[in-house]
């Protein structure tokens, strides 16, 4: 689980720095600054959603049934975080049509580690079934998996709007694959409650 938030502290970190430094100087001070400081804030979005995923994982792996609190706010967290970066990617689709190519690709290129980070999540979410209903927060668990998939996919959709054709395609496959994801893990959780 550390590899994933190493590659996404690290793919951040350098994407971050590296537009900021690729940020030519406004030779006025009424010079509008290039669009790429349009995908500060959706990598920023973008981080916190594995960030808050990380989190989540974590307080599902150490679960015991006396732990549900600690399951609730986590999960709270990342459909929050969820819902902030498709905002985030709404606003940024009403003040610029599309990202440039290279604010595309480094938006399509943070999506990777997010689908591995999910994956993970997920894994455990599964591994975790048993343990979530006796502690009579399975069906609690099951509304979280379909919110969450909902809003993953909002998320990747509102990010295909403004992102190159290439790049927006590429972020929609590896939404696909958590999507099927999710819909395995939501019908284990709907067989262990029926």
């Amino acid at each position: 689980m550390r590899f994933p938030l190493v590659i996404l502290t690290l793919l951040s970190t350098i994407l971050i720095s590296s537009l900021t430094l690729a940020l030519p100087s406004p030779s006025t001070p009424n010079q509008l600054l290039p669009r790429t400081t349009e995908t500060i804030p959706l990598i920023t979005s973008l981080v916190k959603i594995g960030l808050n995923a990380i989190k989540l994982d974590k307080a599902l792996r150490s679960f015991t049934p006396n732990d549900v609190d600690e399951i609730r706010t986590p999960s709270s967290d990342l459909e929050q975080s969820l819902d902030q970066a498709e905002s985030t990617a709404k606003s940024t689709a009403k003040s610029t049509e599309n990202l440039d190519a290279r604010s595309s690709t480094v938006i399509a290129g943070i999506c990777t580690p997010l689908k591995a980070i999910f994956g993970d999540m997920l894994n455990v979410i599964s591994d975790k079934r048993s343990d979530l209903f006796a502690a009579d927060y399975g069906d609690d668990m099951l509304q979280t998996l379909t919110n969450l998939k909902v809003r993953s996919r909002a998320v990747a959709q509102a990010l295909k709007n403004i992102t190159k054709e290439l790049d927006g395609t590429y972020i929609v496959f590896l939404e696909d694959l958590v999507d099927r994801q999710f819909a395995l893990v939501i019908e284990e959780y709907r067989m262990n409650k029926g």
